[in-house]
Parts: C-alpha cells; sequence; structure tokens
C-alpha cells in the first residue's frame, strides 16, 4: 500500500523583486546575465532534483537507515521519529557503510531483548550494548517510545549513495512549462502519509536554505566590488581635486 503526497511552491520572480534584489537583477541585467523566465523556473526545478539537495534530506533525515515492524501479514514501516529502536552508527565514516547493505532484526518479550543477522543466531542482547558488524560497531537504543511493544523490527542500512538513488526514483519535480508560471509542484509515494509529507517539508527546507545561501553570498560579494569600486572612485576624485587645486 503507497500514499500519494503533494506539495507546491511558488518561486520568487527575480524580476519582480524589491529592495536590494531588484538592484542585484538590475546589475545582472547591466552585465548581460538576462534570462527568460521560463528558463529560470527550469534552472531551479533541476536544483531542486540535484543529488546535492536530495542528498542534505537524507543526511537530515537518516533515510538509509529504515525500520520495519514485522506484522502476522506483513511489515510496517516505521518513521525513525516513531520508532521504539534506534540504531547507533558508532563510526559514521567507516568504509564499509558506503558499499555494503545490512540488516538487523531485534525482538522484544517479556524476558528481554535478542538480535540477528545473516551472520549469525538469535542471541540475548542488553540494550546499548555494542556490536560487532560489517559496517562497523553499531548498538541499538530505547527512544522509551510504546514502552509495551512487542514483536520483532528489522531495520536495514544502506549505502547514502543508494539511499539518494531511492529518493530520486521517489520524487517528482515538474513545472508549468506551458504557461508562464512560476509554481513547481513535487510529488512523492511512500509507505506512509507521514515519511512522504516528511520528505517533502525536508526537501522544500533545504532548497529554501541553499537559496538563502546563494542570496548572502551573492550580497556579499556585490558588496565587495561596489565597495572596491567606490575606493578607486573617491582615490581619483581626490586626485582630480589636488590637481585643480595647484
Amino acid at each position: 500500500k503507497s500514499y500519494y503526497t503533494q506539495a507546491v511552491i511558488l518561486l520568487q520572480d527575480e524580476k519582480q523583486a524589491s529592495g536590494e534584489m531588484a538592484g542585484l537583477a538590475e546589475m545582472a541585467n547591466l552585465a548581460g546575465r538576462t534570462s527568460s523566465s521560463a528558463a529560470y523556473v527550469n534552472d531551479q526545478t533541476l536544483i531542486l532534483r540535484s543529488r546535492r539537495i536530495l542528498r542534505k534530506v537524507v543526511d537530515a533525515n537518516e533515510l538509509h537507515v529504515s525500520y520495519f515492524l514485522k506484522g502476522k501479514i506483513r511489515e510496517t514501516e516505521l518513521l525513525k521519529s516513531n520508532s521504539p529502536i534506534r540504531l547507533l552508527i558508532q563510526e559514521p565514516a567507516h568504509s564499509r557503510l558506503d558499499s555494503l547493505v545490512y540488516e538487523i532484526n531485534v525482538s522484544k518479550s517479556q524476558d528481554g531483548y535478542k538480535i540477528w543477522d545473516e551472520l549469525g543466531e538469535k542471541r540475548d542482547y542488553t540494550i546499548g550494548q555494542k556490536i560487532s558488524s560489517p559496517i562497523g560497531p553499531i548498538s541499538l537504543l530505547s527512544t522509551g517510545l510504546f514502552p509495551e511493544w512487542t514483536g520483532e523490527i528489522r531495520i536495514q542500512v544502506l549505502p547514502k549513495d543508494f539511499a539518494v538513488n531511492i529518493l530520486q526514483g521517489m520524487v517528482s519535480i515538474e513545472s508549468n512549462s506551458k504557461e508562464q508560471s512560476f509554481s513547481i509542484r513535487m510529488s512523492t509515494e511512500t509507505t506512509s502519509p507521514a515519511k512522504g509529507e516528511m520528505i517533502l517539508n525536508s526537501l522544500i527546507d533545504h532548497y529554501d536554505k541553499d537559496r538563502s545561501y546563494d542570496k548572502e553570498t551573492i550580497f556579499r560579494n556585490t558588496s565587495t566590488f561596489i565597495n572596491s569600486r567606490l575606493e578607486l572612485i573617491n582615490r581619483d576624485l581626490r586626485a582630480a581635486d589636488s590637481r585643480i587645486a595647484k
């Protein structure tokens, strides 16, 4: 079962910008860097689809680690924020994290916890205890959520590049190229509405932060350029005043 989630963002028309942004747009026009509205919207669509932005979404939400609660008929995916068990990777820079898919199972009963993976049999486990695994040392922590839970949880760890590939396939981003529209529509199909909402909100948040950083960089560079030119102009004016005085 999958759920369809959609979001729409409205881009600011740089040609209609006010204040400092209007000044920057005029400077870009004087420099010969004009572009059509359709090209601008298309560029922003490509940025939203970029692996750089999607990687930030994966990192921020740990989408390379998935949790599945086993039921009598099927598994249910749990968000990290809703899972009673959380995986802690103790060496995030371990080399095998970039190349291996690893799965570990944990069960809880009145007698305590048991864990197992494809390399070994079920064994008793104490929450927080260090585990040696192919992706380096890990441990399982209790989040305190649903303290009465019982059953089995399967935890899957993917290489982050693989997780980005999956996210690219899950998220659809498109603009209305036939009309002079500054809106971009994003959608995704996920196993739960909460996951789809989390992914799209995170994508919008990181895109917005990326644009804010770019604008701040433009402001700084433009300010530095203008100040340097003003200094040269002042120097020339002082020299001219000196010659006139003489």
